[in-house]
C-alpha cells in the first residue's frame, strides 16, 4: 500500500511565497513609463538650468609664486668644483644657468614662477570672490580667468588657513556674473547637489551628487564644518 506523501515547509519558504502571492508580478502601465519620463526630463532641466545660472560665476584662480633659488653664490661655485658633478658636464654647460668662468664656474639663475590653480566663485557685484586658502596664500601674483577666457589682476587677497577659506577682489568691468550664499542650516542629507570648477584646469566642470553627511570636521580644517558629497569634486 502506497504511503501518503508528506510535504515540509520551512516558515522562510511560507513567508516568501505568501509575500509573492500579495506583490504579484511587477507591471508598468503606459501611464507609469511617463510620468517617469517626466520626472527624469524635470530633474535634468534643473541640472540644466543650475549650471547655466552659476557657472558664468566661476573662476579659475592662477596664483603664481618665486620659486626657491641658490642665493648663496661661493656655496653654488664650490658645488660646482666637485670633480664627480664636473664629470657629468665636462663641456663647463652646467644646469640651471652655470656656466665656466675663467675663474670658475659662474652662474646667473634666472626667476623662476610656480602656479597654483584653483577655483572661486564670485559672490558679490563688486568683485569678492571666493576660494580656497592653500591656493592662494603666499602669492607674490593672483590672476583670475574669467568663463569668457578674459584674465584680470587680483588684489586684496585676505586668507585664513583654519577655514582653507580665502578672499580676493576683481576689478568690477570684469564681473559676468554673481552666485548666491545658501544657508547650510535648510540642507539635508540626500539632497541634490552640484559642484562647478577647473579641476586640472578644465574649466566650467560640472558633476553632480547628493548631501551624504553635514557638519563634518577634518585634521586639516580648525575652524568650521564641512558638507559632505558624493559629487565628483575631481573628476
Amino acid at each position: 500500500m502506497p504511503q501518503p506523501t508528506t510535504i515540509r515547509w520551512s516558515s522562510r519558504a511560507v513567508w516568501l511565497a505568501l509575500l509573492a502571492l500579495t506583490l504579484g508580478p511587477v507591471t508598468w502601465s503606459a501611464a507609469d513609463e511617463e510620468s517617469a519620463l517626466t520626472h527624469a526630463r524635470s530633474l535634468s532641466l534643473a541640472f540644466r538650468k543650475a549650471a547655466e545660472e552659476v557657472t558664468p560665476a566661476v573662476v579659475t584662480i592662477m596664483a603664481k609664486s618665486k620659486a626657491p633659488t641658490i642665493n648663496d653664490p661661493e656655496r653654488l661655485r664650490e658645488l660646482m668644483r666637485d670633480p664627480r658633478l664636473r664629470e657629468l658636464f665636462p663641456d663647463g654647460r652646467f644646469p640651471f644657468g652655470v656656466e665656466e668662468g675663467e675663474e670658475g664656474p659662474e652662474f646667473s639663475v634666472p626667476e623662476q614662477l610656480t602656479t597654483q590653480i584653483g577655483s572661486g566663485v564670485v559672490i558679490d557685484k563688486n568683485g569678492l570672490v571666493l576660494t580656497n586658502s592653500h591656493v592662494v596664500a603666499n602669492a607674490d601674483q593672483v590672476i583670475v580667468r574669467l568663463q569668457d577666457g578674459r584674465e584680470v589682476p587680483a588684489s586684496g587677497v585676505r586668507t585664513d588657513p583654519l577655514s582653507d577659506v580665502a578672499t580676493l577682489t576683481i576689478p568690477t568691468e570684469a564681473v559676468m556674473a554673481t552666485a548666491r550664499l545658501g544657508e547650510a542650516g535648510k540642507l539635508s542629507i540626500g539632497d541634490w547637489v552640484i559642484a562647478i570648477g577647473s579641476p586640472f584646469e578644465l574649466e566650467a566642470t560640472v558633476s553632480a551628487g547628493i548631501i551624504s553627511g553635514k557638519g563634518r570636521g577634518i585634521d586639516k580644517i580648525k575652524r568650521g564644518r564641512l558638507i559632505q558629497t558624493d559629487a565628483a569634486i575631481n573628476p
